[in-house]
């Protein structure tokens, strides 16, 4: 896979931290293997690395940190805390900055901000500090709940805790951050609608939340937990996404297996829930994956193409077509290669859309995108090909709401962040930015 080198911005003073803990791969491997780390010891932070390898911010050596610093001898080098990553859900958007600090903005519906402040439907907050969210090395934003993994391996989460989604052995909301119960080791987590997952360092995943379409991966359809169990049968997972009743993970190996509402349709089982990890045919060689609220998508290694299954009512699969070759609507795994699309280093889904970054920065998306009407409003339009999001070059990372097709935000290589699509919920940073459909940056401190 081509792969850009990122430069820094001449102004930061650089100091000296250890990197981040890597996702460990679990199995008879050397600590080495297990880190994923390159052979000077350098290592990855944990959003970095895919396939056992370091693709996040890569750098000459082929180690990487977080954004703003450079891997030299096992340290990062860090200068100004700058958004490492940005998660959008459906009433808060959130970032996480290198240095650990957490932000939230939007509506404080369920306590989405995170700051202890009354839950509230009706303001729109600028970007806003999590307290307690610790320095966090890992973020994920599901639809109204957030989580982070702590510098010890540990997670906190906020927000909405319907069917106990916050893994706080309650059903409480929650407007401050609050443990995730007796789960230690955490690498990365996907949170979706209403369940979360956590990948743990020995390459076990972990999952609590609603039960209803079997996403847990307990192998029971129904009912909730709010403490996390183990999803059997999986040691070697490396990176998961969540949705709506649905979840995937990446295998050490390149496989994918997904498990909840729509994992049987998708492997061409037929309908029916998947209440266990089903293997998603034909993928083998995954680096990334992401997933909608119906539809799923892989990276390959080595080309850095793109192929997406499930749904594709609005083209968010990238094939250039609605509906599958076959006539139906629903196109079982591995479907087919997104067209015109290469070199590609993450992946953010919507719920009829989809989003991809490629080495060079530049960010493709394809399905029902935010166009510009006539008369110069932003307006809704099946894109069916990968299409260029203008004036958005130096993109690190992409995110789009599962369960919103509202807007896309990119955490940027200058350590900024901007959103394109509708701002109806501040998704913007400010309640009085217009609907766009070029990046707006947002006003973080």
């Amino acid at each position: 896979m081509a792969l850009a080198t990122r430069t820094l911005p001449p102004f930061l003073m650089l100091l000296s931290i250890g990197c981040a803990t890597e996702v460990g791969s679990g199995g008879d491997l050397t600590d080495e293997e297990a880190r994923g780390c390159p052979s000077d010891g350098n290592s990855c932070t944990s959003d970095a690395k895919v396939h056992g390898k370091c693709l996040y911010q890569p750098l000459p050596d082929g180690s990487s940190c977080d954004v703003g610093g450079v891997c030299s001898a096992g340290t990062c080098e860090l200068g100004e805390s700058n958004p490492a990553e940005v998660g959008v859900g459906e009433t808060t958007t959130c970032a996480r900055y290198s240095g650990g600090e957490v932000y939230c903005w939007g509506t404080n519906c369920e306590g989405g901000l995170g700051a202890g402040a009354p839950i509230d439907c009706s303001t729109i907050y600028g970007p806003t500090e999590v307290l307690g969210a610790g320095e966090a090395v890992d973020l994920t934003v599901g639809d109204e709940h957030s989580c982070a993994v702590r510098p010890d391996s540990t997670a906190v989460c906020w927000g909405w805790n319907v069917a106990g989604a916050l893994g706080d052995g309650t059903a409480v909301d929650r407007a401050s951050p609050v443990a995730v119960a007796g789960l230690s080791g955490i690498a990365k987590m996907a949170a979706g609608r209403t369940h979360t997952c956590a990948v743990l360092q020995s390459g076990e995943v972990a999952c609590w939340g609603d039960n209803f379409f079997g996403e847990l991966g307990y192998g029971t359809v129904g009912g909730a937990s709010s403490s996390p169990g183990m999803v059997p049968g999986i040691r070697d997972a490396i990176d998961a996404a969540a949705s709506e009743g649905d979840t995937c993970v990446l295998h050490r190996s390149g496989a994918v297996s997904c498990w909840g509402w729509h994992a049987s349709l998708w492997a061409g089982l037929g309908t029916g829930y998947s209440t266990t990890p089903t293997a998603m045919p034909g993928i083998a060689d995954a680096v990334g994956i992401a997933l909608g609220h119906d539809h799923a998508c892989a990276i390959h290694a080595g080309s850095g193409t793109v192929s997406c299954w499930g749904n594709n009512s609005d083209g968010q699969l990238g094939t250039g077509i609605t509906g599958c070759a076959d006539g139906s609507w629903d196109c079982a795994a591995p479907g087919s290669p997104a067209l015109d699309l290469a070199d590609v280093v993450q992946l953010g889904a919507s719920y009829v859309h989809t989003c991809a970054v490629q080495a060079s920065g530049q960010v493709q998306c394809f399905g029902w995108l935010a166009t510009l009407a006539a008369d110069g409003t932003v307006d809704r339009q099946d894109v069916l090909v990968p299409t260029a999001v203008d004036g958005l070059a130096d993109a690190v990372q992409v995110s789009s709401s599962e369960i919103m097709d509202d807007a896309d935000c990119a955490s940027r290589s200058d350590g900024t962040v901007a959103c394109w699509g509708w701002n109806s919920l501040g998704q913007f940073g400010s309640a009085d930015a217009p609907d766009s459909v070029s990046p707006v940056t947002v006003p973080l401190p």
